[in-house]
């Protein structure tokens, strides 16, 4: 349905997750990382500015609270 493997959609879920997180501008990186379900930091970066095409400071710095 969605076109994305099972590993994917997931993966795609907890970012878009984080995201929200991120724009309440509740919690650390750190914190965030970990309440989505990544151990690393670095790691969940990376694949964050792969979901979104920013880093984690770009997508703040922009993040627009609904």
């Amino acid at each position: 349905m969605t076109g994305l493997s099972v590993k994917d959609f997931v993966k795609s879920v907890k970012l878009r997750k984080a995201a929200s997180l991120l724009a309440e501008n509740k919690l650390t990186v750190y914190e965030i990382a970990y309440a989505v379900g990544y151990s690393y930091r670095k790691y969940f970066s990376k694949e964050f500015k792969k979901q979104f095409g920013k880093t984690l400071n770009e997508f703040a710095a922009n993040a627009v609270v609904d």
